[in-house]
């Protein structure tokens, strides 16, 4: 970020002067960026507002581990929650290209998953290797990757069916998933080009 406020870095400026470190009131430095982002967007400087957004989320992310004492899981509770998960996913939504490589990456990896799970195309024999009986060809990669884009439009397509139960959870997951992290890439696109 270029923009960001100085009391949410200044105990790692103390470390670095071995100046005694203070607590740091993150809900109050998020209320600080809220109201930022809110007088940046009334400026209409839309990029400034986008940086305190995304300060203001880095703190709400910071703020999940204010109250535990010990510092491992102080880190640990910081950087495994929500507000990680969706930074990980879109930046805070402001990020559409982010949002589209995570779904590209879980196209790639359900395609993979559906590969080893098995599923079947409609009057052939089943693809199924069973997780470790050889590696896949081309052919049963792209027959995969088709299965998965049988799944994004959410069409019940006649092609190629789940083979067993294992698959059938996997596609359940993947519909979650997919629906999920593009209403996450749409938001972003909103956001970007609302203004």
């Amino acid at each position: 970020r270029k923009l960001a406020l100085y009391d949410e870095y200044k105990n790692s400026e103390s470390a670095e002067t071995n100046a005694p470190k203070e607590e740091i009131d993150y809900t109050k430095i998020a209320e600080n960026y809220s109201q930022l982002v809110i007088n940046y967007e009334r400026k209409r400087d839309f990029p400034s507002a986008e940086q305190f957004h995304i300060g203001e989320m880095e703190c709400r992310r910071k703020q999940k581990g204010e109250k535990v004492k010990s510092p491992f899981w102080r880190k640990l509770r910081e950087w495994c929650n929500e507000y990680n998960l969706y930074r990980i996913l879109n930046n805070y939504g402001t990020s559409y290209w982010q949002a589209f490589w995570v779904l590209l990456c879980m196209f790639l990896a359900f395609s993979g998953i559906f590969l080893m799970s098995g599923f079947e195309v409609v009057g052939e024999k089943p693809v199924n290797y069973n997780w470790g009986w050889g590696l896949p060809s081309w052919v049963d990669f792209k027959e995969a990757l088709r299965f998965t884009l049988s799944i994004l439009p959410f069409q019940r397509s006649m092609r190629y069916e789940p083979y067993g139960l294992l698959t059938e959870i996997w596609k359940v997951a993947a519909v979650l998933v997919f629906s999920s992290q593009f209403a996450l890439l749409l938001l972003a696109v909103r956001r970007r080009f609302k203004r």
